[in-house]
Parts: C-alpha cells; sequence; structure tokens
C-alpha cells in the first residue's frame, strides 16, 4: 500500500502490512507502520518498520532524509544496551541514548534513525513520548517493560 499526499490532520497514522495479499494468506513477519504529529510549528514524520527480533525506526521533520543510522542491541555482557552508530557522525548522544533506552524497553535489535534539528530539547522529549506510545500501540512494548 502507498500513502499519497500529505498528513491531513493534527496527528495522523496509516499502517500497512503484507503487500496486498489475499484473505486467509499468511499474515507477513514484516510490518510498518506511518504516522505524523505537528510539535509547535514543526511537523515530525515516525515511520516504523517491525521484523521478527528488531525493528527499525525513522523520525525525522523532513521527508526522504537518512543522515546517520544507529544500531543498538541488549548483550550479555552488560545490562545497558550496546549503541553504535553505523551511517554519520555519532556525535549525537540523543541518538545513541534513545536506541539504547529502545533496545532496552523491546528487548529487540533496534535501528534508528533520527533527523531532528540539533539543540532542541522540548522536540526530542515530543518524539520520544510519540514513538513510545506508537511502541506500546504496535505491542513492542508491554505496559509490564514501560517504566524500564
Amino acid at each position: 500500500r502507498t500513502m499519497e499526499g500529505p498528513p491531513k490532520a493534527k496527528a495522523t497514522e496509516a499502517k500497512a502490512s503484507g503487500g496486498g495479499m489475499a484473505s486467509g494468506a499468511p499474515k507477513s513477519l514484516i510490518s510498518t507502520k506511518l504516522a505524523s504529529y505537528r510539535f509547535v510549528d514543526t511537523q515530525v514524520h515516525i515511520q516504523l518498520i517491525s521484523m521478527p527480533g528488531s525493528f527499525y525506526l525513522w523520525v525525522g521533520t523532513q521527508k526522504k532524509t537518512l543522515n546517520n543510522l544507529t544500531v543498538s542491541a541488549i548483550t550479555p555482557f552488560d545490562k545497558i544496551p550496546s549503541a553504535s552508530s553505523v551511517l554519520g557522525n555519532d556525535e549525537d548522544s540523543f541518538r545513541a541514548s534513545f536506541a539504547k533506552k529502545l533496545a532496552k524497553r523491546t528487548g529487540k535489535v533496534v535501528y534508528l534513525s533520527c533527523n531532528l534539528p540539533p539543540n532542541q530539547d522540548y522536540l526530542e522529549r515530543f518524539v520520544q513520548e510519540k514513538v513510545i506510545g506508537l511502541l506500546k500501540s504496535n505491542g513492542l512494548i508491554s505496559t509490564n517493560n514501560a517504566k524500564k
């Protein structure tokens, strides 16, 4: 399924999965969720692609940008998840700490691309709240894991 046109509401969400499978066909292991929110005068877009054991999360204020990618996972060696920047610079401490937080809360490998303006603490907090809500609504964070 494709999304056409700009979001029309203050908070809009769309879900796509399965790619045109017939009724009764096996359910796809990959699902996609798109959401857009308005924070003051900034439009924030979120894309979540959920896969078995991992998920890809793209967050940005402009569509079609992929300036960075951070991967985070829980390891058997430490209680704190490990994170590494695989694309772009790793000067953004918000991205690494947010990826670690998501890995810890979900128990999954996290691929995070966060394309937000720098030094916008309120916007970062807003994005965190919206992402956590999106993950909860898609069953990636249970209410039991919400405060880890």
